[in-house]
């Protein structure tokens, strides 16, 4: 079963992606610094909370773009940022601790 993606669908999840990434750089420090600083109880809290706003911020553009195209796509696109997104912060904040 193949499914079926508008191009207005196509461009919203362009959009979203970028909106993303831009919404995690900003409200986040750099990777660099996270992975140097990962035992530092500030940085932690910092990069928690970088998280929450970005992830909130991130699926809201997501359904915002999804009821103007009427399509999920951009809202499974801005999850799927976002999950990307989560993961590799949470690697870079515990991976000395995971042994990795």
């Amino acid at each position: 079963m193949a499914i079926d993606i508008s191009s207005d669908a196509l461009s919203a999840s362009t959009v979203s992606i970028g909106q993303a990434v831009s919404a995690y750089a900003i409200l986040l420090p750099e990777l660099r610094q996270v992975r140097r600083n990962s035992n530092d109880e500030g940085m932690q809290k910092d990069v928690q909370l970088g998280l929450i706003s970005g992830g909130a911020l991130t699926l809201t553009i997501g359904l915002m773009l999804t009821r103007l195209t009427n399509s999920p796509t951009p809202f499974i696109t801005s999850a799927g940022i976002g999950v990307i997104m989560i993961g590799t912060y949470l690697y870079a904040l515990n991976g000395k601790a995971l042994g990795l």
